[in-house]
């Protein structure tokens, strides 16, 4: 590691942070099209949620809400006797009913749930991304000048639609994954020097105590207000929350080697052999990193088995190829290494390592699964990736 000072000249480390700024708006998209920013009901594949209050909703997520019944057809608006019809009667009293959104037939309140849970379902496989979430509180804000409003959720809550034997279809908090606030807001609102810090400061369970903050932080913006309305979607925050990441440790990306030479290349002014091994010949790989004693559950050729060795002896380098020559298939075969028969970890807890896996590794990672073999995320890896792709392949694992 070197730190930021290290550099020959301050021109250098300028264009560094420059090129750090363009890798970090790159992953943000800031216009109209993210969710994020400019919710808009879809005719399937979203709800809003008008009962029970958010509050109440948020507090019965763990125990399940079912969902408010409805007729098989769309009632009258008024009975043969004159009399209100049911749906409204339902909305008012949605606490003794269960959750009661905008659907008015059970048709197609069961075609947005299948369709929320089948997509979320098909997401979090291809991409180890989970999307379906409540977005609790929302901000209308708008453009400068502009005439036109949007509305940004607050809080994100993921959730799961849960289906029951008896076909009863049930709203349950999502343990694996923590409630957040909206990363996007944070990024958007920085073009209008708003003061975001004391939102992220508070508890995302809070919901009072971000509601009063966010009221707090667009006082005095016309057109501009917070309510506690829920919703029901996929949100994709990933990219917003890596954007964070990336700000929040910029100083410690900018004091890496490894990072400056990818950023700046031959003017990283980093000694010559900085980054240099000497890979294992692929004439020699049988004889130096036997098949035996390789951490491999798919076969390999020399060339990858070449980059599983060195990653597994704690290398930095770039696996590069043309389309189609396996470098997914090498990463997939490196990331199980941890689970190797000849690889224990110290800690007691073992997952299925599926989430928050590069796309591409994800999808080469399903065929992996088909051997009978199980991805496992080890607590010893400090980010939650195994010990060995961090450079420390003994870290707190070792060999039996």
């Amino acid at each position: 590691m070197a730190n930021a000072g290290g550099f020959g000249g301050g021109e250098e480390l300028e264009r560094f942070k420059a090129i750090l700024a363009n890798w970090r708006t790159s992953l943000v998209d800031l216009s109209g099209r993210n969710r994020l920013l400019n919710f808009r009901h879809t005719k399937a594949a979203t709800l809003e949620i008008a009962h029970p209050p958010a509050e109440e909703l948020i507090d019965g997520l763990e125990r399940g809400w079912d969902f408010a019944p409805l007729p098989a057809e769309e009632p009258d608006a008024e009975d043969s006797d004159g009399a209100p019809s049911e749906a409204p009667l339902a909305g008012r009293r949605g606490a003794a009913y269960g959750i009661v959104t905008q659907k008015t037939t059970a048709p197609a309140l069961l075609r947005a749930l299948t369709s929320l849970r089948s997509k979320s379902t098909q997401l979090f496989n291809d991409y180890g991304l989970w999307t379906l979430q409540l977005g609790v509180g929302i901000l209308r804000w708008r453009e400068d000048g502009a005439s036109t409003s949007s509305d940004a959720p607050l809080l994100l809550l993921p959730v799961r639609i849960e289906r029951l034997s008896n076909g009863r279809v049930r709203l349950v908090a999502n343990d694996d994954e923590e409630p957040r606030l909206n990363p996007a807001l944070r990024v958007k609102l920085e073009q209008f020097l708003i003061d975001w810090s004391p939102v992220t400061e508070q508890d995302p369970t809070d919901l009072d105590a971000v509601i009063d903050a966010v009221t707090a932080a667009v006082a005095g913006r016309p057109g501009w207000e917070v309510s506690r309305r829920v919703v029901l979607a996929l949100f994709a925050s990933h990219k917003e929350s890596m954007y964070q990441d990336l700000l929040d440790n910029e100083a410690r990306i900018l004091s890496s080697d490894l990072v400056r030479a990818v950023a700046l290349g031959p003017k990283a002014e980093l000694a010559s052999d900085r980054f240099e091994f000497e890979e294992i010949h692929a004439d020699r790989i049988d004889e130096l990193s036997p098949p035996e004693d390789s951490p491999l559950v798919l076969d390999a050729d020399a060339s990858q088995r070449q980059a599983v060795a060195a990653a597994v002896a704690g290398q930095s380098f770039v696996l590069d190829g043309p389309p189609g020559t396996g470098k997914s298939q090498t990463i997939t075969k490196r990331r199980q290494w941890p689970s190797s028969p000849r690889r224990r970890c110290a800690g007691p807890e073992r997952r299925v390592l599926r989430r928050r896996a590069p796309p591409a590794v994800e999808t080469s990672a399903r065929g992996t699964r088909r051997t009978g073999k199980r991805f496992v995320r080890s607590t010893c890896g400090r980010s939650g990736l195994p010990a060995g792709l961090q450079g420390d392949p003994q870290g707190a694992c070792g060999r039996r």
